[in-house]
């Protein structure tokens, strides 16, 4: 079983490093052009993009989703986003203007992002205009009444990490762009060593060059070709490609641990997942070469039968001396158990950047609100699983975790504190009375229940005496409880 498991990481490093990594001169040029372009530190940015359906899965809308299907065409299928940008890393600041604009070239609506001072602004009120055409009139009015007077919401990063449980603060980080730069030259020095010193000698053949343009093909019939060879050269060299991944872990300082978002413990961890991935493969290297045959055998027709005619184009050209094209068309066709069960969608990508320049933002001074102004507009919701505790809240964000459920005489109790305080409650305890309550307007409301393990448990519609409305799904098993 071991063994199963580092194989299945050795496939997953080999389609992420071996199918898109060569070094013919061909490869090394789109490599080192991406690499260029993608190092400008600052420039202007112009482009589009656009979906289109053809196909959704029957399966996702069946039942009460029925509905849903045709808002999901008529809000996504021929949709072009078009937008204009600035960046400037050592300033650290970006501003992007969008038009969302519907399949008979009518502008529908526009939103910008703009970040300076370590602050994120995203201009809403156009865009809830956009988004009100999907919903019924009762859910565009509460829309409306949410962000009634604003233009502007801002996002900091102690915001985030106020409504966001400990542990899982993922979202805006100060020096958001030059942290992101980083990144950019650390995961480059990982490449250049794959480049250099692991797969110097290994061809994806996925390149064309014309002139000063590199355009990457991918098809979906084309994967198991291109994967068994890219596989099984991993195999055959795969000492050098765990004393590379194991020098480039090595040479992390704590800075740049910190900037990948690891931790010691996890780069330990994968120090010894690459010494237990390599002893695998070397005490059964023919066997792993016979099991990826066998694959590319018996795989291919199944493969082809779910992926379609899936293609990726993905293509970089420069211009003139400041000027990069980049163009992508990604289609998706995915059947998954039957032809109803089919996705089908194209995306495609345009952008044209020209680096230099003078940028300038002003962040927003009218109609602004923060995200913690907005939460508090925002109706809050919560849904318990009463057999298992698990539940989800929204409160603008999306958060879960798990509760104790009490049952008792076939009557089923939740948490007081946890409920009340994730509704935005103000909880207290009486220790005179032994009295559990809940501060609403300066007024004292006593709440009764049962005591188990220090915590006050109520009834689920009791908790309606707040004012909250309580929904029950017999189905799923679930109380709702919303403000």
């Amino acid at each position: 079983m071991l063994k199963k498991k580092w194989l299945a990481l050795l496939l997953i490093l080999m389609m992420g490093m071996g199918v898109l990594t060569g070094c013919s001169p061909t490869e090394k040029s789109y490599y080192n052009l991406m690499t260029e372009a993608s190092s400008q530190k600052v420039y202007t940015d112009v482009g589009s993009m656009e979906l289109s359906l053809v196909k959704l899965p029957a399966s996702l809308f069946t039942g009460e989703e029925a509905a849903n299907e045709e808002m999901v065409r008529k809000a996504f299928n021929q949709l072009r986003i078009e937008y204009t940008g600035k960046v400037d890393v050592n300033q650290d600041v970006f501003q992007y203007d969008f038009k969302i604009i519907d399949g008979s070239a009518v502008e529908k609506g526009n939103f910008s992002l703009l970040y300076k001072d370590d602050i994120l602004y995203l201009k809403v009120d156009e865009l809830i205009n956009y988004l009100g055409e999907f919903f019924s009139p009762a859910e565009r009015q509460k829309f409306n009444q949410i962000f009634a007077g604003v233009q502007w919401v801002s996002i900091s990063d102690k915001e985030l990490s106020n409504i966001i449980p400990e542990g899982n603060q993922v979202g805006i980080t100060n020096n958001l762009l030059q942290k992101s730069a980083r990144q950019q030259g650390i995961y480059r020095r990982l490449l250049d060593g794959l480049f250099n010193d692991v797969y110097n000698n290994h061809t994806s053949n996925l390149i064309s060059q014309s002139n000063n343009k590199y355009t990457l093909t991918l098809r979906g019939s084309q994967l198991i070709d291109v994967a068994k060879p890219a596989a099984i050269y991993t195999i055959n060299n795969i000492d050098k490609l765990s004393t590379t991944l194991k020098t480039f872990l090595n040479s992390l300082t704590p800075a740049e641990i910190t900037d990948l978002g690891l931790t010691n413990e996890i780069k330990g961890q994968a120090l010894q997942g690459l010494d237990l991935m390599v002893l695998a493969v070397n005490q059964d290297r023919s066997k792993y070469l016979q099991e990826i045959e066998n694959m590319s055998a018996t795989s291919k027709d199944e493969l082809l039968k779910t992926i379609n005619d899936s293609e990726l184009v993905s293509s970089i050209e420069k211009a003139d001396p400041k000027t990069y094209n980049m163009a992508s068309k990604l289609h998706v066709d995915v059947t998954v158990d039957n032809p109803a069960d089919r996705l089908e969608f194209t995306f495609n990508t345009k952008d044209t950047m020209i680096s230099g320049g003078m940028v300038q933002v002003a962040a927003p001074t009218t109609g602004l609100m923060t995200l913690t102004e907005l939460q508090q507009r925002l109706p809050r919701e919560l849904t318990v699983n009463v057999d298992s505790g698990f539940y989800t809240q929204s409160n603008g964000l999306l958060n879960s975790g798990k509760m104790n459920v009490q049952m008792v005489n076939s009557r089923t109790y939740l948490p007081l504190r946890v409920i009340g305080e994730a509704l935005g409650e103000q909880v207290g305890w009486d220790q005179a009375s032994h009295q559990a309550y809940v501060m609403q307007n300066g007024q004292r409301i006593n709440m009764n229940g049962i005591i188990a393990n220090s915590r006050t448990y109520i009834k689920i519609r009791d908790f309606e005496q707040l004012g909250f409305t309580v929904g029950w799904n017999d189905a799923a098993r679930t109380v709702t409880i919303g403000k």
